[in-house]
C-alpha cells in the first residue's frame, strides 16, 4: 500500500517511485485524510468529538472530488484514496457520531 503513495504519471505505481521517493500531491492527500480519518476515529471513542462526524465526510468526499477533477488520478489508485473514508463510513455506520 505505501508504494501507492509514490506515482511518477507514467500511470503505473512501482517500486521504483517508492525507492526514487517520489513524493505526489495524491500521496500528501492520502496520508492527510488517512490520518485525518484515524485521529478523529480514536478521539469519537474517548468521548471528545472534534468535529461533526457529517461535516468530517463531507469535507473529505469534497476534496477527493474537487481533487479528482484538478488532478486526475488512475483508476487503480482510487481505491487508496478511499481508504481514508473508512474510519468515518464506520462510524456512521455504528451510529457512534456523539
Amino acid at each position: 500500500m505505501c508504494v501507492g503513495l509514490f506515482y511518477n504519471g507514467d500511470g503505473e505505481t512501482t517500486s521504483k517511485d517508492l525507492i526514487n521517493g517520489q513524493w505526489t500531491c495524491m500521496g500528501g492527500l492520502f496520508v492527510i485524510l488517512y490520518f485525518l480519518s484515524v485521529i478523529y476515529f480514536f478521539y469519537c471513542y474517548r468521548g471528545h468529538p472534534i468535529i461533526p462526524l457529517y461535516v468530517l465526510s463531507l469535507i473529505q468526499i469534497g476534496i477527493l472530488y474537487i481533487f479528482g477533477w484538478i488532478y486526475p488520478i488512475p483508476m487503480s489508485q482510487w481505491y487508496i484514496l478511499l481508504l481514508s473514508l473508512l474510519p468515518t463510513t464506520y462510524l456512521i455506520l455504528t451510529n457512534t457520531m456523539f
